[in-house]
Order: C-alpha cells, then structure tokens, then sequence
C-alpha cells in the first residue's frame, strides 16, 4: 500500500474534472479502473473515498462519476464507495471487484559464462516499489488531464506482463506494474500525456521520469538517457523526453511505463485509446 507521502502525490485532489473525454471503460478487476455514478449532475457535486483515499470525480451524460484505480493487491469482492456532499450527508456507493487471473511465469536460472569479456547485462528493477518513488516532493498538478493518453514511443507495441508475477526456485515475486517495451537507439521516449515534471531519479542505468498529469494521474518511465527536462518543467503531450538506455553490445533495450491513478497502480493499457481496450484473461491464477 502506498506511503501517505506517496498519497498526496498521486491524487488526493478532491474537485471535479471535465476532460476525461470519454471515461475509462469500467474494469473492476485488480490492477483495473471502476467508474462508479453517483448521482445526477443536477445534485451539488459530491467528494468520494476509496479506503484512504479521495479519487476522481466528474461528470458523465448528466451524471457525476467517480472513477477509482484498483491496486493488484485488491481482493475481489463487493466493495463500498463513500461520498460526501456539501451538506456533509454521507452515502454509500457498491461496487464489485471482479477476479481476474493474471500470468505467472517461471524465472530461468542465471548461466554464467567462463570464456569471453562480455559486458554484464543491465537488470533492471521495478522502480514502482522503490523507496525512492514514495519520497518524491509533495507538488501536485491541479489542471485537467487530458485522456486518453499515448504509448511513449512510436510504432513499438509493448510486451503485457503487468500483473505477472515471477516464481523462483524459493519465493514468488511481487507482480509487475508496468508494460514494458523494446526498443532500438534511433527512437524518441515521449511523454504519454501532457503534465508536469514530478520527479527525476537517477537510477544505476539512466534516469526515471515521473509525471503527473494532473489531479493525480501519474505516468513513471525508465530508464532514461538524454533527458532534456527538469523537475517542475512542463511538458506537452508527445514531447521527447529522452533516450532508451541499451543493453551492452546491443541497439535495443527495455523501457518500462507505470501508471498511477488515486495512490494506485493500473493496467496502463486502460487509458490509451480507452473505448477499445479490454483485458484479456490469463491462464494462471494470481
């Protein structure tokens, strides 16, 4: 769960938002987005809770709609969606949780090499459990995100491991939170959507990016070389933001995309082109 840090900086903005466009289609599963109406948009408009933590509100159809990240780590199930209006009556929204059964994959043990002088190759770890993500200045963005948001680099499809977990010979690993892509030296890093810097960390291979799009919505991307910005520079939709870092005596490596929505990491695939997106059901349970 995320740090109350972490919180403030990943969406406890409360007031509503108008550029959505077209909302996020309703997955309530793990690691997926619940839009939940609330009432007609006649009514004053309403603050909504998931657990912690406020989440979006705005309006859809005439309606107002909340739309809620849902972390991995959530259990299936039914669950309640707490609004409070301007005259501090409280109610109560349900919702369910869907379960949804995400890949689990088998670690290949690690074959060291006697002969040759090969560069070791660069591992890379999943920076959305870093200490270093939680710490990140308090500074979030008020202005309206602009949906649906884009893949960070061009004609690359990414490969879909976010929600996989690994098995080892002795532990499981905690699942992915990211889609990750394969990319070659000649191509731009682009920022997914138009917002502001949030955070630049230097990591053992390159730079990671965070930033947030507003109220809350927040992309992380690495690793990063070239990186022409800087904490609190604002960035447009499609602006480059740097290189791919390349594995030693390779032209391709591996660039991660996160995205965090109400203090919660989902499937980013749920808000790029969002009115075609589905998930598709895995074969192993998570």
């Amino acid at each position: 769960m995320p740090t109350p840090r972490l919180a403030v900086l990943l969406g406890l903005a409360i007031v509503p938002i108008f550029g959505w466009g077209q909302l996020p289609n309703h997955t309530p599963i793990p690691g997926g987005i619940a839009t939940v109406v609330l009432g007609p948009a006649g009514t004053p408009k309403p603050t909504a809770h998931f657990g912690r933590h406020a989440v979006m509100v705005t309006q859809d159809k005439g309606r107002w709609v909340s739309i809620v990240g849902l972390g991995l780590d959530v259990v299936p199930g039914r669950y309640i969606l707490k609004t409070t209006d301007q005259d501090h009556v409280t109610n109560a929204h349900e919702f369910t949780v869907r379960a949804h059964r995400y890949r689990v994959t088998q670690v290949a043990p690690i074959v060291k090499k006697v002969r040759g002088k090969r560069a070791a190759p660069i591992i890379l770890n999943d920076m959305t459990y870093d200490p270093r993500v939680y710490a990140l200045p308090q500074q979030p963005v008020e202005t309206i995100p602009e949906l649906p948001l884009r893949l960070p680099v061009d004609g690359v499809e990414p490969n879909d491991r976010f929600g996989e977990r690994e098995v080892g010979p002795e532990e499981t690993s905690q699942p992915i939170r990211y889609l990750e892509f394969t990319v070659s030296s000649e191509r731009a890093v682009l920022a997914p959507g138009a917002g502001r810097i949030a955070g630049v960390l230097s990591l053992a291979a390159g730079d990671m990016l965070v930033i947030d799009h507003g109220r809350g919505l927040l992309s992380l991307l690495w690793p990063l070389s070239a990186v022409p910005v800087k904490v609190n520079e604002d960035v447009a939709r499609g602006a480059q933001l740097g290189r791919p870092i390349l594995q030693p005596e390779s032209d391709t490596g591996q660039l991660r995309w996160s995205v965090a929505l109400n203090a919660e990491f989902v499937n980013p695939r749920l808000l790029i082109g969002v009115a075609a997106v589905t998930v598709s059901r895995q074969t192993v349970s998570r």
